[in-house]
This record gives C-alpha cells, structure tokens and sequence, in this order.
C-alpha cells in the first residue's frame, strides 16, 4: 500500500477542488510543490462547481444555475491567477459545467458570503481569467493525451471521477484517488453529517466509492479539524513564510469567515439555540495531497491508514442521504460485484502524526 509504483514514465497528478474556501488554492498549490520532480508532476487542476443562491430565504441545498455557472467561472480565474502569478505553467480547467451535475450544498445559503469577495486580485476580468485553459472537454482531452499513470486528488465534490473512468484513455492509466472525506458520522464537520465533499454530490462520491478502479485514501474532517492539526491563525501561516497569495486568501478568507460566524451566533441567540464553536484553522483539502504522497511512498508516518468497512460505510451514506433509496441500489449493485462484500482498496486514515503533518504542511505551501 505504501510502495512507490515502478515505471520509467513519469507519474502524473490531477487535483480536482472547488473554489470558494482557501484550502481549496492551498491543496493545488501544495500539489504543485510537492508533486514537481522526474517521477511524478501536477498534470493540471480542475475547478468544480459550487451550488449558490443569493435569494432571500433560499432553501437549503437549493441552487440558481446562472450565479452557480459565474461563480465557477470566477474560481477558476482565481486558481489560474494563483498559478499565473506563481510562475507555474500546470493548467487550470473549468470543471463540468455546475448546470448539469447533482452539486448541492449541506450549508445555509444565508452562512455564506457573497463570493465575489472572495476575487481579491480582480481575476475574474484579468490575468486568471485569461489564463483558464479550457474547459472540461479540454481537460478530459489532456488528461487522457497524458502516459503513464495519473494519480487523482479529490480535495471537493467528486463530481468529474466518475467522466474519468467513462473515458477508456484515461481510466486503464488510472492510480492512486486521495480525498478530503469520509464515511463515519462526523463529530467535527460542520453543517455536514459524513463529510461536505461527499455530500455536496453524493452520487458522484459513491459511484466513485463502488467502482473506482484502484486504491483509494480518504481523510475524514474529524482528522483535518482535529485541534492538534489546527493552526492558531492565518497570521501563523504567514509568518512562516508560505507562499504570500495563499497566507493573504487566508487572511481575507478568515476575516470573512469570521464575520459570518458573528451573525450566525447572533441568529442562533434569537432563536434559542446553542451556540456553535469558532471553529480553528484547518487546511483540510491539502491533508488529502499529503495522503497521496504517502500513498505513493515520498512520504511516511504522517497518516496510519486502515480497510473501510464496504457495509458500514454504504449504510451510513444511505442514513445521511437526501436519496436513501438511490444510494442504497447503488451500494447493493456495486457489493454483489466484489468477493465477500468488501470492496478491496478502499483506505481512511484512523491517525494522524500532527506534528508531522504541519511542518509539511508549512513547506509544501512555500
């Protein structure tokens, strides 16, 4: 499970994120690192859709296609600007099309903040925007024009894996799947009861569950938001020294966030309920990046990793799910195609070494 595998072509990474958060730049930016040497390289990343609606007393998991589509468009432009200006030449595609996919959110509409405040080098109209290199069709394209193996990380909704394994030029070359989720009942996740990025797009995380064609490693948000894997502030961040784009996304998105949480303490006291707790610094999407280096053997000890029980985590999908029954015929399905019901491959990190995992996290985000 920990070996490196043996191949004189070199590797090749793909990141699929969505946009709004700054883990989100900061798991492609840490890929970008810590996947840039002869054996291996960031082969391009893909920006998923989000599910947003600005209008008043929007139902939850509800979704306006046209301010959806926008604000893909402008989180890709912020990915690209972030490359752009970085010096990196790695590829930044649109991912598919947030109007025809299953993208919802388990969030509040009114606990967001509007996400153009969030384009805080103006890349929607600039530099980013230019610099986007296509669409998905485009990325599908380049990912199956690439040898050898091409490892996947999952650091949003699994929404473009499953175009992945319908395509025969990119699924036979396919490795590794490293992803921020996981399938117990979270203690720790906020708003979602598994985890956001498997509900945010349930069915695309379990079809990519039940038949993903090699080893796959998840990292539960009980694990990325544990306190001792937290930072202080995104001041910490800058002070030791990462990359000056991602501490500032940090800065801005804190302040942001912080505000946010203020009116949510404030919604909870007129309605009598208890308050929810600020919740710390995590970098969770880059814990995934850091699973697939261990995965691949340039890592080690940062993550113990063991067998997900197939039965209990299809159940718990089901319970949590907005389409129990859809689920559960997909879980059925997928369980009568593999001997003794366990689907063999299937990973998620039970421990973490904390302080391992921030000193890398630290110099992968140089």
């Amino acid at each position: 499970m920990s070996e490196r595998i043996n191949t004189r072509t070199p590797e090749h990474v793909v990141v699929c994120v969505d946009g709004p958060n700054a883990d989100n730049q900061a798991a492609a930016w840490g890929a970008n690192t810590a996947f840039d040497n002869e054996y291996i390289k960031l082969a391009g990343v893909i920006v998923s859709g989000t599910a947003v609606n600005y209008a008043p007393n929007a139902p939850l998991g509800s979704r306006d296609d046209a301010v959806s589509e926008r604000v893909q468009l402008m989180h890709t432009a912020r990915m690209a600007g972030l490359f752009k200006r970085g010096g990196s030449d790695v590829p930044v595609f649109v991912g598919k099309n947030v109007r025809d996919t299953y993208i919802t959110t388990p969030i509040p509409h009114n606990a967001h903040v509007n996400h153009d405040d969030y384009d805080l080098y103006g890349d929607n109209m600039g530099m980013g925007r230019k610099a986007i290199a296509g669409d998905f069709d485009d990325a599908l394209s380049h990912l199956g024009s690439l040898d050898g193996p091409l490892h996947v990380v999952v650091g949003g909704p699994f929404t473009e894996v499953p175009y992945f394994l319908q395509r025969p030029d990119i699924f036979y070359k396919l490795g590794h799947l490293a992803a921020q989720a996981g399938f117990e009942i979270s203690q720790r996740a906020i708003y979602s009861k598994l985890a956001f990025n498997h509900e945010v797009d349930e069915i695309s995380s379990a079809y990519t569950f039940l038949n993903y064609p090699n080893n796959m490693f998840y990292v539960p948000s009980d694990i990325t938001r544990a306190p001792a894997a937290t930072f202080q502030s995104a001041e910490e961040l800058i002070r030791s020294n990462v990359h000056p784009e991602i501490g500032e996304i940090f800065i801005r998105h804190r302040a942001r966030a912080e505000e946010r949480h203020k009116e949510e303490q404030l919604r909870r006291e007129r309605e009598g309920q208890p308050f929810r707790a600020y919740p710390a610094l995590s970098i969770h999407d880059l814990q995934a990046v850091m699973a697939l280096q261990q995965s691949l053997g340039y890592e080690r000890d940062i993550f113990e990793f063991e067998q997900i029980d197939t039965e209990r985590a299809i159940a718990n999908m089901v319970e949590t799910s907005k389409m129990p029954e859809v689920i559960r015929q997909m879980g059925s399905a997928g369980v009568r195609q593999v001997a003794d019901g366990v689907i063999p491959g299937r990973y998620v990190v039970a421990a973490q070494d904390t302080a391992r995992y921030k000193q890398q996290a630290l110099q992968l985000l140089r």
